[in-house]
């Protein structure tokens, strides 16, 4: 239920890059409200006057059928209701049960949705997402699942939670109603995969047995740290582009010699710690401020000891 909970409030629309750089609003609300204003504004260039708008918005509603939870059609079409109706309270009480934060016996079930968003529907809600995605005119669904923590961090409980919830989703994305989803899933390294032979680790092993080592459409593993042939020049390049973000921030303008030098301590060290639980790239990052900042408070280039 958490894992529907983060994906629902973190959707967001394709967006350009312009339209990033604005901020952008997240969330299954503030999505379909985005969808309406752009469904809304293409009908408008069409030459459809008002009464014509309704009824469009009116066939949407009639489309959103045949998904695996009844409930979760009914709420999507009740939103896209309310939304035609400037009905904003109704839509807020949608919204609400769709992000899984309450159901109202009274408000939802009169709508027909009959059933709350818990551990037992959550795999049928993301699914019913999905197919929603796709019946409003979009190719698909895009999850990101941030980084994990190193199983070592984990206790044995926890070990085997994140064991079972890759086996649930490599399980899901073998069935047809999983279809117009991506998922990509960052893991430190594959050490977890060793982390114990109980039942749930030879479970996840079977699936995964022929999965990512070989061509196959069910699974493709990037080695991010592969992407990064020369990770000395890929860290400089990241340095000299950070430079003048600093500089605007601070007002400033630092000496080009001494930055290079600062750049080039900085990634050294990072780079001979790249295998450390802290990822070296992020290491880089703020290792570099504060050489920026010493540079610009004392002039001084960073030392290995003050690293850290």
């Amino acid at each position: 239920a958490l894992v529907y909970e983060a994906i629902i409030k973190g959707i967001i629309p394709p967006l350009d890059s312009e339209e990033l750089n604005q901020g952008v609003k997240k969330g299954i609300g503030a999505f379909l409200q985005a969808w309406y204003a752009d469904q809304y504004q293409q009908y408008k260039n069409d030459g459809l006057d008002k009464t014509e708008i309704q009824n469009q918005f009116y066939q949407w509603e009639k489309a959103i059928r045949d998904i695996d939870s009844n409930s979760f059609a009914n709420a999507i079409r009740k939103a896209i209701e309310f939304l035609r109706k400037n009905q904003d309270l109704n839509f807020e009480k949608i919204c609400q049960w769709l992000t899984g934060e309450g159901y109202d016996r009274n408000f939802h079930r009169g709508l027909g949705i009959l059933e709350q968003i818990d551990k037992t529907t959550a795999f049928k809600m993301i699914r019913s997402l999905g197919q929603t995605i796709r019946l409003l005119g979009y190719n698909g669904l895009v999850i990101l699942f941030d980084e994990a923590e190193k199983i070592v961090s984990l206790s044995k409980k926890n070990q085997e939670q994140h064991l079972s919830n890759l086996r649930e989703l490599i399980d899901e994305c073998g069935k047809n109603e999983f279809q117009g989803i991506m998922l990509f899933y960052a893991v430190p390294d594959l050490n977890f995969l060793e982390s114990g032979r109980g039942i749930i680790y030879e479970a996840l092993n079977q699936r995964i047995s022929t999965v990512f080592d070989t061509v196959n459409p069910t699974g493709v593993r990037i080695e991010l740290e592969q992407t990064i042939q020369e990770p000395i020049d890929f860290l400089r390049s990241v340095g000299n582009k950070l430079l003048p973000v600093y500089e605007l921030a601070y007002d400033t303008n630092l000496d080009i010699d001494k930055v290079q030098n600062v750049i080039e301590v900085v990634a050294e060290s990072a780079v001979v710690q790249r295998f450390g639980d802290e990822g070296y790239k992020r290491l880089f990052v703020q290792n570099l401020i504060k050489g920026f900042n010493l540079l610009r408070l004392k002039n001084e280039i960073i030392d290995e000891e003050q690293l850290g």
